[in-house]
């Protein structure tokens, strides 16, 4: 087993907004995308933790993503 490194929580939260930053999403989207992240990695949530990054990257790489997408809401209607 390879060596272990503690982080608290907020650096494991800048680390992944940086990550997400330097991969062509905007702050705003970074920082969302860490929050949920780090919350998940704290909670012990570990599927939904640090270890989706790598499949969040290739997707992204893949083109399957785009960083400069913006939702946009279609129907304000009632729930199905």
């Amino acid at each position: 087993m390879g060596e272990v490194t503690m982080v608290s929580v907020a650096e494991l939260g800048r680390m992944v907004e940086a990550l997400f930053m330097r991969a062509g999403f905007n702050a705003q989207q970074a920082d969302a995308i860490a929050r949920i992240i780090t919350a998940a990695e704290r909670d012990g949530a570990k599927s939904h933790g640090i270890y989706r990054i790598e499949g969040c990257l290739r997707t992204l790489a893949a083109g399957k993503v785009s960083p400069g997408a913006r939702p946009e809401l279609i129907d304000e209607g009632s729930a199905v």
